[in-house]
């Protein structure tokens, strides 16, 4: 949680707070979940806990989309393969 601070590029006029809440995927920080707020100090623990589950819900989501991406593109080269084998064998 980033403290009450008018200098925070994100925060739109002085005494407004922040929380950012990094989004993992892969083992690496893919980007960043934030959350302002006029109100100076308006968040506590349970916000930024709330936040970091959605942030590793996004994280979880992005995880299932590139593995059904990748189990996709493994389908269609499976298909291109086996069409390939068929058309050599009947050549011969």
């Amino acid at each position: 949680m980033i403290p009450s601070s008018g200098t925070t590029p994100s925060c739109k006029s002085t005494g407004s707070s922040v929380i950012n809440v990094p989004i993992m995927f892969d083992g690496a920080t893919w980007g960043v979940f934030e959350v302002d707020s006029e109100a100076p100090r308006s968040f506590d623990d349970a916000d930024v806990g709330f936040l970091q589950g959605g942030a590793q819900g996004l994280g979880l989501t992005l995880h299932r989309h590139r593995t059904e991406r990748r189990s996709l593109n493994a389908e269609a080269e499976h298909a291109r393969q086996a069409a390939r084998a068929k058309t050599l064998l009947e050549e011969l």
